[in-house]
């Protein structure tokens, strides 16, 4: 198992709900790789109370969209944005539950990626999962989308 690096870290605005340190009300997941497979560990709280005793729905969905990204990520090498995910809710995550998200790329085709994604406790039972599309922008349509300039600093090297 090895910790997946993040090169958004370099960035002095990063702030991402889903997987940045800095910020405070985020989930801050740090993401792992182990063979094809990427995955996080995080334990769910009241914080992020959907109905009493269960975690909200769409941080489930959330997590899954990211740790999806980072296996895509990682098997590209490449920056993408979520063109479409589907998610199937198999049972309520409760909440104080330490868990485990798991992504693996399916297939890459030209600038899509098809993903797979879970989150299941240790006891393996799965609670959801996910399928998700990620499209792969060149440096300039990423540049308009996330309104930044990406020719130059830590994301430069990750475009096609």
């Amino acid at each position: 198992m090895e910790k997946v690096k993040n090169p958004f870290l370099l960035l002095g605005n990063y702030n991402c709900f889903a997987c940045s340190p800095h910020n405070s009300l985020g989930l801050q997941l740090e993401f792992f790789r182990e063979g094809e497979d990427v995955f996080a560990f995080f334990k769910t709280s009241v914080k992020y109370e959907g109905f009493p005793g269960m975690l909200h729905g769409g941080i489930a969905g959330t997590i899954l969209d990211e740790v999806m990204f980072w296996a895509s990520f990682e098997k590209t090498k490449l920056m993408a944005v979520t063109l479409s995910m589907e998610v199937k809710y198999k049972f309520p995550l409760p909440l104080g539950a330490d868990l485990k998200a798991t992504a693996r790329v399916i297939e890459v085709k030209r600038r899509k990626v098809i993903c797979e994604s879970q989150i299941e406790d240790k006891d393996r039972k799965v609670f959801c999962s996910a399928g998700g599309i990620y499209y792969m922008p060149d440096r300039k349509k990423f540049s308009q989308m996330a309104q930044m300039d990406v020719d130059k600093g830590p994301l430069a090297g990750f475009f096609r």
